[in-house]
């Protein structure tokens, strides 16, 4: 057995402690830096500029060869460049310090700390005073949640549009960068919405007319008199 020694670890967050376990090894596999990390990527708020650059670059010096291999090259090539010119490098500073949940602040942080050392206390005393201690810190809490989005509901009096303002802005959707809306028509790129539907618009009857064309011509038919099978006369009744 390579397992040292193990530990039931209270977190506090359910009912459930999280078990850990030690074990032993016999080589040393893991090295741990306190050198902060950096990564060399292409940040967020530079993709838009980016996709920009990649659509207009002109490509068609690499369509008009006939040397596969030397147009992977060149295609590489380009598309490296474009790479390094929007690449930077990016420091990991760690955890945020700021609270990732919106209804968490100094007071229920406090709070919570104040739970868990109640948990850990109940579950070495066994008193029941202890125990109690502990579900009315957690109950308070789970109350501070529940009334952060109750007011929220409240405040929007019904406004389906602006509760889910609301919950856009906790989730962070908000803050992404909005992609642009363009078109290219005719070596020109459009950005007004009215000009772009316009021009689908335009596109789209055009295109069925090009079909049409493509069918032979409709002649008109002639009636044809058809002599009936069946002649019913009534004298012979």
């Amino acid at each position: 057995m390579r397992i040292v020694k193990t530990f039931n670890f209270i977190t506090g967050l359910s009912d459930h402690n999280l078990i850990l376990m030690s074990r032993k090894l016999t080589k040393k596999r893991f090295h741990h830096s306190h050198k902060p990390m950096e990564q060399i990527r292409i940040p967020k708020s530079e993709f838009v500029n980016f996709e920009r650059a990649v659509q207009q670059t002109n490509w068609v010096d690499i369509l008009n060869r006939n040397n596969a291999e030397a147009d992977c090259k060149l295609f590489a090539t380009k598309l490296g460049n474009l790479v390094k010119e929007f690449t930077r490098k990016v420091k990991n500073g760690g955890r945020s310090k700021n609270n990732t949940l919106p209804w968490i602040n100094n007071d229920i942080f406090n709070l919570m700390k104040e739970r868990d050392l109640s948990l850990k206390r109940a579950l070495k005393t066994k008193s029941i005073t202890d125990r109690h201690r502990f579900t009315s810190l957690r109950k308070a809490i789970r109350n501070a949640k529940a009334n952060f989005f109750i007011t929220i509901i409240n405040e929007a009096k019904g406004n389906a549009k602006l509760i889910w303002e609301h919950i856009k802005n906790l989730m962070g959707i908000n803050h992404r960068p909005k992609k642009q809306l363009e078109v290219k028509i005719n070596d020109k790129l459009i950005h007004d919405p009215a000009e772009i539907a316009l021009a689908l618009n335009k596109y789209f009857i055009d295109s069925l007319a090009e079909i049409a064309k493509t069918f032979p011509p409709v002649t008109s038919l002639k009636l044809i008199t058809v002599r009936p099978l069946f002649v019913f006369n009534p004298s012979l009744n």
